[in-house]
């Protein structure tokens, strides 16, 4: 799944002007989405913010990218938080607050299921530099 979301991001990066209405609405949302990564929206507040249905958004997504859109944005909370020095140097409860979690277990299951570990395990991969 992950390979196919990075595919379509990347494709969606390089579309030009001949883009049609679909996909230049899918980048907006998917660009509102990098931006915002400390935001916590609702699905409905998100469809709401782009005037489309919450079943249309969902259709959009999981035809784009085969996941939903709490799902995408999730993996790129988490993969910001990975690529930076933030994870080494805050907690995690300063992480979740951070990045638009509700919890510190709602961060952590995200975690888990993005890296496929948790995050002690991963601060000690990246404290050993493999």
């Amino acid at each position: 799944m992950l390979a196919a979301i990075l595919q379509e991001l990347i494709r969606l990066s390089q579309e030009g002007p001949r883009e049609d209405e679909t996909t230049r609405l899918v980048r907006e949302i998917v660009s509102y989405m990098m931006n915002n990564l400390h935001r916590d929206e609702s699905l409905k507040d998100l469809a709401r913010r782009f005037y489309i249905s919450e079943g249309h958004l969902c259709h959009l997504f999981r035809t784009r990218f085969g996941c939903s859109p709490k799902r995408l944005w999730q993996f790129m909370k988490i993969e910001r938080i990975c690529s930076s020095l933030g994870l080494i140097h805050h907690n995690v409860d300063s992480l979740a607050q951070q990045f638009g979690f509700q919890t510190r277990r709602g961060f952590e299951r995200a975690f888990r299921r993005v890296t496929g570990m948790p995050v002690s395990a991963y601060r000690a991969l990246v404290g050993t530099g493999s």
